[in-house]
């Protein structure tokens, strides 16, 4: 860091802070303490472009409102989606909160879109990055009209399971896959993305019977 010399030093730790604070002036800014339109702004004082930071949120604002006119026209918006990875072990994990990543933060936050009932009370109280593990005995319960399940290599196979494959948004084809690199990151640009994806595919999906 040193030889790179330089100006200003952006750090998402305490422990990164005190490491580097001495080599150049290094702004902390907590990852999970702030929102994504927080850091952004935060970030925007810091190197003078308040303006720019503006335009991006209400041009990302105005998307949003545009994407949930369309599922509400297509009737979508007012179905419940979880969001899941894993499978191995007889145990899915199901996103909590609405910044555990995977999506959830377009779906949960800025869609304002919900979960099955037994989630979204711990979505609604959730103050981290939460999720549950589940076993697929109960996994139905958890399991809203669409899922999103994040995909990576070498994740479990569940063509095969019979449990999985009697969940009803799975057997009736509202079962979506969203790539682990593409929802990890909540960035601005990484929302973009991430909202394009997430409403092109609930619009393709089956509707709900």
């Amino acid at each position: 860091m040193t030889a790179l010399n330089p100006d200003l030093i952006i750090v998402p730790s305490e422990e990164t802070y005190e490491a580097l604070h001495q080599i150049a002036p290094t702004v902390l800014v907590p990852y999970e303490k702030m929102t994504t339109e927080e850091r952004v702004s935060f970030i925007g004082q810091i190197v003078g472009k308040e303006d720019q930071v503006k335009d991006l949120f209400t041009d990302f604002h105005k998307k949003v409102e545009e994407s949930k006119q369309k599922l509400q026209e297509a009737d979508t918006v007012n179905h419940t989606i979880s969001i899941m990875e894993g499978g191995k072990d007889n145990c899915m994990a199901v996103v909590a909160s609405k910044q555990f990543g995977r999506g959830s933060q377009i779906i949960y936050e800025y869609l304002g879109m919900k979960a099955s009932d037994i989630i979204q009370q711990k979505i609604d109280t959730a103050t981290g990055a939460d999720g549950e593990s589940v076993s697929f005995e109960v996994l139905a319960k958890y399991s809203g009209d669409y899922i999103f399940r994040s995909s990576y290599d070498g994740m479990a196979d569940l063509t095969q399971n019979p449990i999985w494959n009697n969940i009803p948004a799975v057997k009736e084809g509202r079962l979506m896959e969203i790539d682990f690199g593409l929802g990890y990151y909540s960035d601005i640009y990484s929302l973009n993305v991430q909202l394009d994806y997430i409403v092109e595919a609930l619009l393709a999906a089956p509707r709900v019977k």
